[in-house]
């Protein structure tokens, strides 16, 4: 039943080796293709619009307030 296995020959071995490496070889050139494709068309990207307006997150700043000054009403001399 396993008589094929243990009496392989080395030749058989080579070009098995050489197939498989032949065949990751091709399915990453494939799959870099597939990746490397959109770069080259972008037609699908967002065209970059700049707001005219200013948005505000809060409340605008304006000055502090006025701090009052205090004068004490006892003024020896």
């Amino acid at each position: 039943m396993f008589e094929g296995t243990i009496h392989s020959s080395w030749d058989e071995r080579s070009r098995r080796g050489l197939t498989t490496l032949t065949s990751f070889g091709l399915q990453t050139l494939a799959v870099g293709i597939l990746l490397v494709l959109p770069l080259l068309h972008p037609t699908s990207l967002p065209l970059l619009r700049q707001i005219s307006m200013p948005v505000s997150i809060g409340r605008p700043v304006g000055e502090p307030p006025a701090t009052a000054v205090r004068t004490s009403g006892n003024t020896a001399v």
